[in-house]
């Protein structure tokens, strides 16, 4: 970060007005990558945990009523 606070002083001695430019462009930069960084990984564990969590539910609650349904009518009486 020092790097970047030196950088800045060098070009507003040489450019006025473009440190500013090349600070405002490396935080807009930053801010953005970070930005993706985080929604991507929210998004992605968001959307992973729910639809493992929906699939294997829904899959289960499927197989047992199946299951329950094929018991119930198509085995013979009295077994």
């Amino acid at each position: 970060m020092n790097f970047c606070i030196i950088l800045f002083l060098e070009l507003s001695k040489f450019q006025p007005g473009a440190g500013a430019e090349w600070l405002s462009l490396l935080v807009a930069r930053t801010y953005e990558a970070t930005y993706e960084a985080t929604y991507e990984a929210t998004y992605e564990a968001t959307y992973e945990a729910t639809y493992e969590a929906t699939y294997e539910a829904t899959y289960e609650a499927t197989y047992f009523i199946d299951f329950a349904v094929r018991r119930t009518y198509f085995l013979p009486r009295g077994h």
